[in-house]
């Protein structure tokens, strides 16, 4: 998996030379090509250390777009509702996107036009995400979103689709109100990119250029990681409102990690539940280095499911314009 792809959304641009660097993170929804001498780079078949999905596999990913580029992940958690990252939607005026934008679905590869292409009707953000701040400390709160589509989805007879669950209370006693999933295994998936080069630039601070494009849909096998180790890697805070996890496809050894384009994405444990939503990644995409953070899920079940429900309180929304 790799970084967010090409082109986003109107006044979601990429731009040269401008790139969100967290401390020792990146969000997923900028990228740079600054002049630089090559450092080190490393190819995967698929997601860094990940491996190509077959077909109906990952039945539940989409792939978010603007004039037919890819932009973001996300997952379908109803017949008419798609999970995605906030960032993926809001611009750097920390401005809601007003499209037109659309949702693949049904399909493992964006190269072979079948699947299933549908516009998103209206998007809804929580009312504490703000873009726009220089978030030195930590990641963006409530960085998530709900996409709403201007058709439904048949879920129910389409075997190359599926709704993934929302995070369930623990039922037992003297345990925390949701499952942190710690040390569990979980699968994460995606379009993103499969080469990176790291460069240091003149300035001595690292950073990292993506190199060619995956349209394929890919997934790795991640460990849950508390948030408490978590911590060790980074100088900002990790909150509990966010989950860290860590590609273990291959050995420590070897590059693996989220990339550019898989911004969005879900974190699915037992194949069928979505317990985060893909918001950082390390510097490179190699989680060796630092576990990536996703966005938790059991945080904002309320904005979710009020989102789904079209009651807009404590939330932001903005109307899609239509193709």
């Amino acid at each position: 998996m790799t970084p967010l792809s090409a082109a986003p959304i109107n006044s979601y641009r990429m731009k040269c030379l401008k790139e969100k660097i967290l401390v020792a993170f990146v969000l997923l929804a900028s990228t740079t090509h600054c002049s630089a001498h090559a450092e080190d780079s490393w190819t995967a078949e698929s997601l860094i250390g990940g491996r190509k999905v077959q077909a109906n596999e990952i039945p539940y990913h989409v792939s978010l777009q603007s004039n037919n580029t890819h932009i973001c992940g996300g997952s379908i958690i109803s017949d008419r509702h798609i999970l995605t990252a906030a960032h993926c939607v809001v611009n750097e005026q920390d401005q809601l996107e007003t499209g037109p934008i659309q949702i693949a679905a049904a399909t493992n590869n964006l190269n072979i036009p079948n699947g299933i292409r549908v516009d998103v009707l209206r998007i809804y953000v929580p009312s504490i995400y703000n873009d726009s701040q220089n978030w030195k400390s930590t990641l963006p709160p409530g960085d998530i979103a709900v996409l709403k589509l201007n058709q439904i989805l048949d879920v129910r007879n389409n075997g190359n689709l599926m709704k993934l669950r929302l995070p369930r209370p623990n039922k037992r006693r003297n345990k925390e109100k949701f499952r942190t999933y710690v040390d569990e295994g979980v699968v994460i998936s995606g379009f993103g990119w499969n080469n990176v080069q790291v460069k240091t630039s003149s300035n001595n601070m690292n950073e990292y250029e993506v190199g060619s494009s995956n349209d394929t849909l890919n997934r790795a096998v991640a460990i849950v990681m508390s948030n408490e180790r978590c911590q060790r890697y980074y100088e900002h805070n990790v909150s509990d409102d966010q989950v860290c996890a860590k590609i273990i496809e291959f050995s420590d050894d070897t590059p693996q990690g989220v990339c550019r384009g898989d911004s969005g994405s879900p974190l699915v444990y037992n194949g069928d539940t979505v317990i985060g939503v893909l918001s950082g990644i390390s510097l490179g995409c190699d989680e060796n280095k630092e576990p990536a953070i996703y966005t938790r899920v059991s945080s904002y079940l309320t904005f979710i499911r009020n989102a789904m429900k079209d009651v807009t309180l404590q939330m932001r929304t903005a109307d899609m314009a239509q193709n």
